[in-house]
């Protein structure tokens, strides 16, 4: 009996091994996936760049008609509630002097067929002065789920999570 029940736990063991470790694998890189990663970067740094300039206007562009946006835990859907969070947060953005910069790093794109997440980290940087050092004003973490539709990749899920600074 007890040797039935180690060789019942071993099996157990090595099949969730097993499992875990074909979770583990990277998805297969190819060209199409080398190509549909540099275009989910390409509209990523472009979204930032938008934030940036102020382009809430711009938004649109970027998601699905029945795309969700999770800021902190808050959720807007679809494009035109999406819109509405951006001008609300624009209006009641402070005015800064210097010049402000939306970054982000560590960005990580797996794609997998028609759908794809990304993943990264945020910050909001401002320079007051050139002789001055760049403070932090907020910075955060952010998944995206990302859909192919005609061609074009968008969002279909955004996930903001504010780590320090004020609310995105």
């Amino acid at each position: 009996m007890r040797i039935s029940m180690l060789a019942a736990a071993l099996c157990a063991g090595l099949l969730m091994a097993a499992t875990s470790a074909a979770f583990a694998q990277p998805a297969q890189i190819t060209q199409r996936t080398l190509l549909d990663r540099i275009q989910i970067e390409d509209l990523i740094t472009s979204y930032y760049n938008d934030v940036e300039a102020g382009g809430a206007n711009a938004y649109p562009n970027y998601y699905t008609d029945d795309a969700e946006f999770v800021v902190n835990g808050t959720v807007y859907r679809g494009r035109d509630a999406i819109v509405a969070y951006h001008q609300a947060l624009a209006a009641r953005s402070p005015t800064h002097i210097g010049t402000f910069h939306m970054v982000f790093n560590n960005l990580q794109v797996e794609v997998r067929g028609a759908a794809a997440t990304a993943r990264l980290i945020w910050s909001g940087i401002l320079s007051e002065r050139v002789e001055a050092p760049a403070r932090i004003l907020k910075h955060g973490r952010e998944t995206d789920e990302l859909v192919k539709r005609d061609g074009q990749w968008r969002i279909s899920r955004r996930t903001i999570i504010t780590d320090a600074g004020s609310a995105y």
